[in-house]
């Protein structure tokens, strides 16, 4: 399984890495998570990028299924068990992905 977390608006994938307990989850269950990052408006996610928008033409939102696709290729993981969660922006994101990769 992987997992990609995605911090909010303000956030960075370290703070969101060290706010829960995922990591000592994924340790214990075998699982891969995988926390991006964006610089991008105080740290908010391109949700409204006509990129992100729309399939495999670039943005953030690309940028991290090339995260999971890279995790799938070198680590074997299982391509139909690749979930998401993300809060504020994050969430957001999570809907972005959703729409724009349900394939991934």
């Amino acid at each position: 399984m992987n997992d990609v977390q995605l911090h909010p608006c303000g956030g960075n994938a370290q703070q969101w890495f060290s706010g829960t307990r995922l990591p000592q989850y994924a340790d214990r269950h075998g699982f891969i998570l995988i926390y991006p990052s964006t610089p991008h408006m105080s740290n908010c996610w391109d949700v409204q990028n006509p990129a992100s928008l729309t399939h495999g033409a670039g943005g953030d939102a690309l940028g991290i299924v090339s995260m999971v696709n890279y995790a799938i290729d070198r680590y074997g993981a299982d391509r139909d068990r690749v979930y998401v969660m993300g809060f504020s922006s994050g969430g957001m994101m999570t809907n972005v992905l959703a729409g724009s990769y349900p394939d991934v």
